[in-house]
């Protein structure tokens, strides 16, 4: 009888890692809502719309075949948008033991690495065909300093968002431009990556997690299967830029103002009409006297 309980219990353990390991699917598309948020670090409400928000957490981010592990504690708040000038992503991130960043070079503290292929341009086929890397801390001061790779301009880009230590651990707000993106395209695939409505962004989303020493403990991605790649094809997310929602006004309501009409005037008879009758009023009396 014990036997059977124990094989009983090694079954259904294994029947929960196995529904555990399915549970992962990748985040998959994401609107990117037309508005323009202000870049402080403070993610305010009425900032972003709903529709640019996504969950990164276990569900949807996998360190398989990095290191380490997706932290139950830990998850990303992610938020976008894009206007004419650039595009924006935002996060409120959930990390105890968060670290900042002293080196915006090599981000040593805990950071993002981000790989976005404009446009899709980048295929798996190529094997030199990488997207374009764009990596961030926050460092003591809220300035975030934003580190290009795989591209033709690789370097730092000072002051490209805000951000702040929070009671969970830390929020981020960056700015990427436009051009800067269309032009890492251009002069890496000799493709001009068209910025407008419609248009994906392949995205690989990687969070790397750095104790106090600065050294890296976790490291997991936004994976379009649960094995990290950084390949295009193993991005798990696209942004997608939605249309610019253009408000039109009700047309204004014209209120005629309802005049009286003027008062019959009073009826009158005409001066034929009444001489007639007085004619005959006239007889009548006449016929009366000759008769009496």
């Amino acid at each position: 009888m014990k036997k059977t309980l124990k094989i009983a219990a090694v079954s259904l353990v294994a029947c929960l890692l196995a529904t555990a390991v399915s549970a992962f699917a990748p985040v998959g598309n994401v609107s990117v809502p037309f508005a323009t948020p202000k870049v402080d670090g403070v993610i305010n409400a009425d900032e972003y719309p709903a529709e640019g928000k996504v969950i990164i957490d276990q569900k949807n981010a996998t360190a398989g075949g990095w290191l380490g592990e997706v932290p139950a504690a830990n998850s990303i708040e992610l938020f976008c948008a894009w206007d004419d000038t650039n595009f924006y992503v935002a996060g409120n991130v959930t990390d105890p033991e968060f670290n900042f960043t002293t080196n915006a070079e090599g981000y040593n503290g805990d950071a993002f690495q981000v790989s976005l292929n404009v446009d899709n341009v980048f295929k798996t086929e190529d094997a030199s065909s990488r997207a374009i890397f764009y990596s961030w801390g926050l460092q003591e001061n809220g300035t975030i300093d934003v580190m290009r790779q795989e591209s033709a301009n690789n370097g730092l880009i000072s002051g490209a968002g805000k951000g702040a230590k929070t009671d969970k651990g830390w929020s981020f707000e960056v700015a990427l431009n436009l051009e800067m993106l269309a032009e890492d395209v251009s002069l890496k695939a000799n493709i001009d990556a068209i910025v407008e409505a419609g248009m994906p962004i392949g995205g690989l989303f990687c969070y790397l997690d750095h104790d106090a020493a600065g050294g890296l403990v976790n490291a997991y991605a936004t994976s379009a299967t649960d094995t990290v790649g950084w390949d295009p094809a193993a991005h798990g997310l696209t942004f997608v830029f939605a249309e610019e929602v253009v408000e039109t006004e009700a047309p204004e309501t014209v209120v005629e103002e309802v005049v009286d009409a003027p008062a019959a005037a009073p009826q009158t008879f005409d001066a034929g009409v009444i001489a007639a009758v007085a004619a005959i009023v006239s007889a009548a009396g006449y016929a009366v006297s000759k008769k009496r």
